[in-house]
């Protein structure tokens, strides 16, 4: 576990209350559902063939996964026992194929799978970083980051703001402030997250792979960081 008991406690109760629903969204509904075409893309035309997806809920997006390309191997990762119960009755995991785990520490060897994806899991991860050191680790070929950019998110002034406090090196001790010292949030929409950027660790896949494509998930920024909600980062091509 990569969190206080306190804080995984709630994480994991939200997610027990939230998978009762979960599995039944229709596809172009769900969070990080506008990532999948690019992803399924990437594993169709390269020919990878398997996959793992850390922090993978229900197994809602794996099983859309299997349903248009034919995967030799399919894991999901998943802390909760809810989520994984509800993967194994509703979409047939196994518990091989839908497993315990902590992804500050995947259980897998060096370039174990083709491609490894993480779907708006790791503003909900204390050690994000750590955690997106261990998916490049298991990685062969790609890693696929489908996450928030606390820096792009808020009218244009509190955007600008958050930018230039994070210029000055100051967004932490802020943002520390403004939880009361706890450093993370509880909302009814999201259950337990922390602020996070997926551009905080950007530097982690341009040191491992040779291509990182930047896609914004939502809106029409052209100046992502500054202006993009969620991003899709697709590193490719393993250094």
């Amino acid at each position: 576990m990569d969190k206080p008991l306190a804080q995984a406690k709630t994480q994991l109760d939200f997610y027990a209350e939230q998978a009762k629903s979960h599995a039944e969204i229709p596809f172009g509904h769900g969070e990080a559902d506008f990532a999948l075409p690019f992803v399924i893309g990437q594993l169709r035309m390269r020919g990878w063939h398997s996959l793992l997806d850390v922090g993978a809920g229900t197994g809602r997006l794996l099983a859309m996964i299997a349903r248009q390309v034919e995967m030799q191997r399919l894991v999901g990762l998943e802390p909760s026992a809810d989520s994984r119960e509800l993967a194994y009755r509703h979409y047939g995991f196994t518990s091989q194929t839908m497993i315990d785990g902590d992804a500050t520490a995947l259980s897998f060897a060096d370039g174990e799978f083709d491609v490894v994806t993480e779907f708006a899991v790791l503003h909900h991860i204390l050690q994000p970083r750590r955690a997106l050191a261990e998916m490049i680790r298991v990685a062969r070929h790609a890693v696929v980051v489908v996450d928030g950019n606390n820096f792009g998110q808020g009218s244009y002034l509190l955007r600008r703001c958050k930018q230039l406090l994070n210029a000055l090196g100051l967004w932490g001790a802020v943002d520390r402030l403004r939880t009361g010292g706890k450093g993370y949030h509880v909302t009814e929409g999201d259950g337990l997250w922390y602020s996070y950027s997926a551009f905080n660790d950007i530097d982690l896949l341009r040191a491992a792979f040779k291509t990182v494509h930047v896609i914004n998930d939502s809106g029409c920024s052209s100046d992502h960081y500054r202006d993009a909600p969620g991003v899709i980062l697709l590193a490719m091509d393993k250094r």
